[in-house]
């Protein structure tokens, strides 16, 4: 690059420039002394790019496994008119994590810092694209297949009418090809937000042979249908796991608002959002590519940093030209994976067993204390059992004493226990052989998304049985919501776990999106309700 503006001024200074044809731009003859203007702008355009840094993004930070106190920030800066900055110097960053200032170890773009990235594609399923249109978007992740590093790993997630993992972490691009092609559009619906929230579900994961560094890939026209989730759910859901999102965006001004949301989930996310441009799927899916590999990567180290799951906020903040720029995103640093059992900072002292102290004592230590225990019990042995003769010979010479007295008195006649029970008691205590211990209590907790009542809590007690709904007949009664039926769901306990039976026809319950049509267990944070009503259930 530096010789190339070397070259340039060259040429302008000689007077060597001609009219050349850019796009649709003419540059036109220029004389001398507008070359050498020219020269020295090419020149000092060689100048360290941090010069010209006019904002960046923090787009994600990750706990490096191997090294609990070591973390890594993934940092997208860019100069005038959103050029992408070429050198960033180590000098103009600092950081802090929860308060604590951090130690810059390493910086460097992300193609030399050799580092892999877990792709998570999500692929839009449902009839809203056009088989011309899905044969696009197949080529273009196909393509992106084709480009993987041998450190990199992708997944592959469809959404329509239900959200489901097609391919899980793999290298093997033959595998994930395979699965691209078995997809269609097939779908009446699109539970975006769902594929959303088990693309999160699935970078959590803490595996040895995955890279540090998640992003999710996502084409849609930002429509969601059933899913059961709402913006605000999966826009907490991205911050706190700090997945980046990068989604692609299709459907022009007819899906203006959707598309506008999913702008501010990848936005917000730290990822970025592209608009497709017509057919042109592949040329989107390259800009993206180009920009999750363009990022600098920060290495930090903070050895006094806590390790046990608490939320602290990374501050990153960039010293240019006097000017402070300053990103921050909210973390947590986990302790190692094998940490031993109540270690969770890797530093905490083995406590020694009570059973183990004679072990660290002397030998003549030893004796002694066992010499000292066994006289202490011969002791008290001989003192208890004096105790108990004079106890025997106190209450034998009292028998003798009260029977010489009493001889001619007559002893009170006791009333005789009654052998049969009445009916009603026999009935009270029978209990069949084959009966169930009672069910424990679960507390069961409903706090409203959408509906009437949003953001109110009810909370109920679950021990067998119960029923949902808002009529006076439910076990548990959601007041004032329309979409609710007067029984509307059974709720009820079974080999240890939570289950929900849709008792609704015409308007059926969906559990985390999906139709209700059969028993199935819940767990806290599962999603409970339809078009107009929707719940979040927390157990426990």
């Amino acid at each position: 690059m530096q010789l190339l503006r070397v070259w340039l001024a060259g040429r302008l200074v000689t007077g060597a420039a001609k009219p050349r044809s850019f796009g649709k731009m003419w540059l036109p003859r220029m004389n001398r002394s507008y070359n050498y203007a020219l020269a020295v702008l090419a020149l000092t355009s060689g100048l360290p790019a941090i010069a010209q840094v006019t904002d960046f993004r923090l787009s994600q930070a990750v706990q490096v496994e191997s090294a609990p106190a070591s973390l890594v920030a993934y940092l997208d800066a860019w100069g005038e008119s959103g050029v992408p900055v070429e050198e960033l110097s180590p000098d103009v960053i600092s950081a802090t994590l929860g308060g604590q200032a951090l130690e810059l170890v390493d910086l460097q773009p992300h193609r030399s810092a050799g580092g892999g990235v877990a792709y998570i594609f999500s692929v839009d399923i449902s009839r809203s694209l056009s088989q011309a249109q899905f044969e696009g978007i197949r080529r273009a992740i196909d393509g992106w297949f084709g480009r993987l590093r041998p450190e990199d790993r992708a997944a592959l997630i469809s959404f329509g009418d239900r959200s489901e993992v097609v391919v899980d972490f793999t290298g093997e691009v033959e595998v994930l090809r395979q699965a691209l092609l078995g997809l269609g559009p097939t779908d009446g619906s699109t539970v975006l937000y769902q594929g959303i929230h088990d693309a999160v579900e699935l970078s959590s994961r803490r595996d040895e042979d995955l890279p540090g560094r998640r992003v999710l890939v996502v084409l849609s026209d930002g429509l969601d249908e059933g899913s059961g989730l709402t913006a605000e759910d999966v826009l907490a859901t991205l911050e706190e796991r700090s997945l980046p999102l990068y989604a692609l965006g299709f459907g022009g001004s007819a899906r203006r608002d959707s598309l506008d949301l999913l702008l501010r989930l990848a936005t917000n996310s730290g990822g970025s959002f592209i608009a497709v441009d017509g057919f042109d799927f592949e040329g989107a899916y390259d800009a993206t590519r180009e920009i999750i590999e363009r990022v600098w990567v920060a290495e930090l180290r903070c050895d006094t940093c806590p390790t046990d799951g608490s939320r602290q906020r990374l501050q990153v903040n960039l010293n240019v030209g006097g000017r402070v720029l300053s990103k921050g995103l909210d973390m947590r640093l986990l302790p190692p994976l094998n940490a031993p059992a109540g270690e969770p900072d890797g530093g905490a002292s083995p406590v020694t067993p009570v059973a183990d102290v004679e072990d660290v004592m002397e030998p003549s230590q030893a004796e002694a204390a066992q010499g000292a225990a066994g006289i202490d019990l011969r002791l008290w042995l001989a003192i208890g059992g004096g105790v108990l003769l004079a106890a025997l010979a106190a209450y034998a010479i009292g028998r003798r004493r009260s029977g010489g007295d009493s001889e001619d008195e007559e002893v009170p006649r006791r009333r005789p226990v009654r052998a049969k029970m009445s009916r009603r008691e026999r009935k009270l205590n029978e209990v069949p052989m084959d009966s169930k211990p009672p069910a424990t209590a679960i507390s069961l907790r409903l706090v409203v998304v959408r509906g009437s009542s949003r953001g109110h809590e009810y909370r109920f007690l679950l021990r067998e049985e119960g029923i949902l709904g808002s009529g006076k007949g439910s076990d548990f009664t959601v007041a004032e919501e329309p979409g609710v039926a007067a029984q509307h769901v059974a709720l009820y306990q079974e080999s240890g776990s939570v289950y929900a039976r849709n008792l609704a026809e015409r308007e059926p319950m969906l559990l985390n999106g999906a139709a209700l049509d059969q028993p199935q267990p819940i767990k806290s944070g599962d999603l409970l309700g339809n078009k107009a009503f929707i719940a979040r259930i927390v157990l426990g």
